[in-house]
């Protein structure tokens, strides 16, 4: 496993905090680092220095948070004051474009330019057929979702 950046690690933190209440998050962790690495290259993408330093001025979430990834859209609810969310709000364009989504974050939706939940909803109802019963599924999420034609 490469060794984490400490630019990363704050990140990393945050899947972690994430993991202690969703267990499924936890094979994934392990391949995390490298994926981090290769993501966040500098080389790779040229806007990356500018998306940092936009990160770096988004304002510290409170502690309490929900983290929904079994909907449509991502969603992290999080109570924001209205000085927080325009913040926010100005900060994420900068971050743009954002490639697939749709995500929410207190209360700012996000557009994308892939809509997952767009292909999602066209391909659901042909693959519920085909779901067999009983078995494992690498998207466990989807599994429920496949079977009852969401």
């Amino acid at each position: 496993m490469p060794l984490l950046p400490d630019d990363h690690r704050v990140l990393y933190q945050a899947f972690l905090d994430q993991a202690t209440q969703d267990a499924t998050l936890t094979p994934w962790l392990a391949k995390l680092p490298e994926q981090l690495a290769n993501g966040l290259d500098h080389q790779r993408h040229g806007d990356l220095s500018a998306w940092e330093k936009a990160v770096a001025k988004l304002p510290t979430l409170p502690a309490e948070r929900h983290v929904d990834l079994t909907s449509d859209t991502l969603t992290v609810d999080v109570a924001l004051t209205d000085s927080q969310q325009r913040q926010c709000f100005n900060l994420l364009r900068k971050l743009a474009p954002w490639r697939k989504g749709p995500f929410r974050l207190g209360g700012i939706d996000i557009d994308t330019e892939w809509r997952s939940d767009w292909k999602w909803q066209r391909v659901a109802p042909h693959l519920a057929p085909l779901v067999p019963q009983g078995t494992g599924c690498g998207r466990r999420q989807r599994l429920p979702r496949v079977a009852h034609g969401r």
